[in-house]
């Protein structure tokens, strides 16, 4: 959910805040019982997206919450349980309910500004929006952390099954000297797909040199003549990095050499394979292949 439409649903959730009496002992008592309620609810939820469990969290969400603002929800959490910053989630609930004051209790409509961490050990600050409804809190709102690009994910048990046959197949074709069958199942209809633009060098732009293009597919067939000393093995790693429009990239570090190609004391072939995914299906878009037996790479 955007912050701006986070925003407007809590301005309208407080619309009918008011004012209120010195506080009596009975009065303390329940906005202290319904600050425990409010972080039990909170509690609840960051432990759904902890286990990667959208539809409990989901089933969470205020009965309120009209159907379009829940499909943007949805959206945010399952892009949420992607992110390897939400490995391990824990948000310290009751510190932030500790700072609502009675009057906001009272109305039974409150945002919340909530401390988390997570298995990266790094803090941050998840915003929520919480309302009562029959004696009980609920989340109503959120607003999460945004991927950034080359950040690391960490996709539930199962999500990334689509993205890692590709790999298989990708990486079977090439130690069968079928690099052929890479390139053919590259998308047709994207250029950038095919041809990769070589290094930038800074004069390049002073004397409006432009850079030279390669072709993907003579790179695959380079690729047919390295002497690989270790294959990757997919199904025990796949590491995963968030890139810009939605697109996710596997990296692999490939130890070869190339004795024909002057390249024989061994090096590192990066090898990145892009995927997106469309209708709910990982489609491999693009792959890039940097080392010293690809010409223009690094």
């Amino acid at each position: 959910m955007e912050a701006r439409g986070f925003l407007r649903l809590i301005l309208v959730l407080l619309v009918l805040a008011g004012g209120c009496a010195a506080p009596t002992e009975a009065q303390r008592g329940r906005a202290q019982f319904a600050r425990q309620q409010l972080a039990l609810a909170l509690n609840s939820f960051s432990a759904a997206i902890r286990d990667d469990d959208v539809s409990r969290a989901m089933a969470l969400l205020s009965p309120d919450v009209p159907p379009a603002d829940r499909s943007g929800l949805k959206r945010a959490l399952e892009q949420a349980v992607w992110l390897r910053r939400y490995t391990g989630y824990q948000i310290d609930a009751d510190k932030a309910v500790s700072r609502i004051g009675r009057r906001s209790l009272r109305t039974g409509a409150v945002e919340i500004r909530v401390e988390a961490t997570s298995e990266e050990g790094k803090g941050f600050v998840d915003r929520y929006a919480a309302i009562r409804k029959d004696g009980a809190w609920f989340v109503a709102g959120f607003v999460l952390q945004e991927p950034v690009e080359g950040e690391r994910l960490d996709p539930p048990e199962g999500e990334a099954d689509g993205i890692r046959a590709i790999v298989d197949d990708i990486f079977e074709s090439l130690k069968g000297g079928r690099p052929a069958e890479v390139y053919v199942a590259l998308p047709r209809d994207d250029p950038s797909a095919h041809t990769r633009v070589g290094r930038r060098f800074f004069w390049s732009k002073l004397f409006g040199v432009r850079p030279k293009s390669y072709k993907i597919l003579n790179d695959l067939y380079s690729f047919h003549e390295f002497q690989v000393l270790a294959w990757p093995d997919p199904q025990e790693d796949l590491p995963l990095l968030y890139v810009a429009g939605g697109l996710v990239v596997t990296v692999y570090e490939i130890p070869y050499a190339w004795p024909a190609g002057g390249v024989v004391g061994g090096d590192t072939l990066s090898t990145y394979l892009f995927f997106s995914r469309s209708a709910g299906r990982w489609r491999f878009q693009r792959i890039r292949l940097v080392g010293e037996g690809t010409p223009g790479s690094r």
